[in-house]
């Protein structure tokens, strides 16, 4: 009724959609912002209202508008159309999605997922040896080894940049720099772990 912005039902399209600039000067902007929303629609679709169909349609137009190499979300899409084609009895269309993710993304995580059944046990093993060299680290820290604490911290997250236990590994290696060479060190140690892990407990 009279003017304003028109509301949309959300399990519409247009809720998901209606935000995404269309000109051409906001193009790459848009680009990404309009495959983020397609693959957000998919998992609300899938998750959230048990929509298979619609969630189908989300990541199909996604896979298509955004095909490889060029999607940020292709081969996680992939993996949803996986399951969804599964989950709707059609393994034929479950099984080229399946195809598809190993030629076109063989070192994805969610091609592991979908090929090596030792898959997650690996992840599991992979965390707790990690677990068990930061606990070697923490004892070290313990002992008043801070020489030892920094070198093994060092090659910890050298070998493993991308786990969830680097700020622990970071924040212990500041304290023993603080330990060995003052509050400056300690100081410069702790504003990188907070520039690089604002949201960490550390």
């Amino acid at each position: 009724e009279g003017g304003g912005s028109p509301v949309f039902d959300n399990k519409s399209r247009e809720y998901y959609l209606v935000s995404i600039p269309l000109s051409d000067s906001a193009m790459d902007v848009s680009d990404l912002r309009l495959e983020e929303a397609l693959f957000n629609m998919g998992v609300i679709y899938k998750e959230n209202l048990l929509d298979y169909q619609e969630a189908i349609n989300s990541f199909e137009e996604l896979v298509s508008q955004f095909p490889y190499p060029s999607g940020k979300f292709t081969d996680e899409a992939m993996y949803y159309l996986h399951e969804l084609y599964n989950a709707t009895q059609k393994p034929g269309l479950a099984e080229s999605y399946k195809g598809k993710l190993q030629a076109q993304y063989p070192d994805s995580h969610y091609t592991k997922l979908l090929t090596n059944p030792n898959y997650i046990k690996e992840l599991e093993e992979e965390e707790m040896k990690i677990t068990r060299i930061y606990e070697g680290i923490y004892d070290r820290y313990q002992s008043k080894d801070y020489q030892g604490v920094i070198i093994g911290v060092d090659s910890a997250v050298a070998h493993n940049p991308d786990d969830a236990l680097v700020p622990k590994f970071m924040y212990i290696k500041a304290l023993s720099m603080g330990a060995l060479t003052g509050k400056e060190e300690m100081k410069t140690g702790l504003d990188s772990l907070i520039a690089h892990y604002p949201a960490s407990e550390e």
